[in-house]
């Protein structure tokens, strides 16, 4: 099986320190697995809910590549 390539989520919460999955868990009201799917580009998000990742993490909405895939827009 190939690996996965790294989402910046993913980078951005490597070079945390520990415990900070959690607490973007808390502030975007979900859980931490939930969060850990993201990070690993297995869930999609609303445009909303990457928004606030990146309002939480510091991380500009545009360079995280892996949202543009898989934001999720209604029709």
């Amino acid at each position: 099986m190939a690996k996965k390539k790294k989402t910046r989520l993913r980078k951005w919460l490597t070079g945390q320190p520990r415990g900070a999955m959690s607490e973007l868990a808390k502030y975007l009201g979900v859980t931490r697995q939930y969060v850990y799917k993201i990070a690993e580009g297995d869930q999609v998000v609303s445009e909303a809910v990457a928004t606030e990742i990146a309002s939480f993490t510091g991380l500009k909405l545009t360079d995280l590549s892996f949202f543009t895939v898989v934001v999720h827009e209604p029709d």
